[in-house]
């Protein structure tokens, strides 16, 4: 990965030709090595100390951006949300932002949702972490599974968002920018579909779907007793027959 951060900016022209481009500048960069570039192009990308650069195969150099991004569940389904500016406008994504200098993935997520929906979550597992370029920008993306704690995934920077079901449409279930649908791809690589955690609240509607009385004590003991961990799809016919036998 030829991710590399600046440590120090300095002039480059002293002694030099004028450059089609204007005045040049060098990035020294955190591995002892630099490079040159004009300084219209670090003001127009806002480069400074401590951000970083991508340099491509080409040798070319374009600025890089790490942000985080949250898969946010509920059972069998995913919350996607529809940029409503700049230039991926109407693409969607999983919903994040770029993350501060100093601050850890999991500390960001859980500000950005905050910032992007008023939803407290919670940070889980990372999924993948996807290094991407676009025509202006390299992307480095850490994706999380997420839970909601509070809140009701207010829009408040969005233009639309959707809960999609996690099976084989899901790459064409919306126009995914193309980070976002590495993710999904690896989602499905990994076989989701089939591993999709369920939280207590899921357990508790898919058992009163089966017939299950909740307000019966042992179907909320039932419950409360694998309140501490997730459940798999495929734990649930386990599930149902341990509590058909303590039920009967």
């Amino acid at each position: 990965m030829n991710l590399h951060k600046v440590i120090d900016i300095t002039e480059a022209d002293f002694g030099c030709e004028e450059h089609s481009d204007g005045a040049h500048a060098v990035l020294k960069l955190e591995n002892g090595t630099s490079i040159e570039v004009s300084e219209k192009w670090i003001a127009e990308n806002g480069i400074d100390k401590g951000k970083c650069i991508h340099i491509k195969e080409d040798g070319s150099v374009i600025k890089a951006i790490e942000v985080v991004a949250a898969v946010i569940r509920h059972g069998n389904k995913i919350f996607a949300t529809q940029r409503g500016y700049g230039d991926f406008k109407d693409r969607w994504e999983f919903p994040g932002g770029k993350m501060e200098p100093g601050e850890d993935p999991k500390s960001a997520l859980v500000r950005e949702i905050k910032e992007e929906l008023d939803t407290e979550i919670r940070v889980g597992d990372l999924i993948k972490t996807v290094d991407t370029d676009y025509p202006a920008f390299h992307i480095t993306m850490h994706v999380f599974w997420c839970d909601i704690v509070e809140g009701d995934l207010k829009l408040l920077e969005h233009e639309a968002a959707k809960w999609v079901e996690i099976d084989s449409k899901l790459p064409y279930a919306v126009d995914w920018l193309p980070a976002d649908l590495e993710v999904v791809l690896e989602m499905l690589e990994r076989d989701t579909v089939c591993t999709i955690k369920w939280t207590r609240a899921d357990i508790r509607n898919v058992l009163q779907e089966a017939g299950f009385d909740s307000s019966d004590d042992r179907v909320n003991d039932f419950i409360r007793k694998f309140d501490w961990r997730y459940f798999q799809e495929k734990s649930i016919q386990n599930g149902f027959e341990m509590l058909n036998s303590s039920v009967d």
